[in-house]
């Protein structure tokens, strides 16, 4: 009986361990730069200076949207159409990716060292999303069409 899944459980686990570490590093780093204070944050003279709050909810948010970034590749990554269609998998990958940088890109202006933060952890994953991800899938169609045949 031929097998419909040419992605084993194995794969897939690693695939998902692979990402989740990706995005436990970022969202730490994410998690880290919330603590300091902006520096555009406005005193004006002879009015208290109020303490500074952990942002915890823009820090949520940040590593919400880059949680969703990780799932879109783990998903990618998973799912047999990528052995199928690659172009078309990787052109709906990019979907999200494109989507969340123009998201940062919207709010750095004056924004909190957590924002930053989430620029540059978007920034590196766009630039692992052009430069490395096209030979990956590659490399991944490559080797599983190979163990398709094998199992024939």
């Amino acid at each position: 009986m031929k097998k419909n899944n040419h992605i084993t459980q194995a794969t897939k686990k690693k695939i998902y361990l692979i990402f989740l570490t990706i995005w436990l590093i970022a969202s730490t780093y994410i998690a880290y730069e919330g603590q300091f204070e902006s520096p555009y944050r406005f005193h004006p003279a002879g009015v208290e200076h109020l303490p500074f709050e952990y942002p915890l909810f823009g820090v949520t948010f940040a590593i919400s949207l880059y949680l969703l970034e990780m799932l879109n590749y783990a998903l990618l990554f998973s799912n047999s159409s990528i052995v199928k269609h690659p172009i078309i998998s990787y052109l709906f990958a990019s979907i999200i990716p494109f989507s969340l940088l123009c998201i940062a890109f919207l709010g750095a202006m004056h924004a909190a060292p957590f924002w930053g933060a989430f620029i540059q952890v978007i920034l590196f994953t766009s630039l692992f999303h052009l430069l490395i991800l096209p030979p990956t899938i590659s490399h991944f169609r490559r080797n599983h069409q190979i163990e398709e045949s094998n199992e024939n």
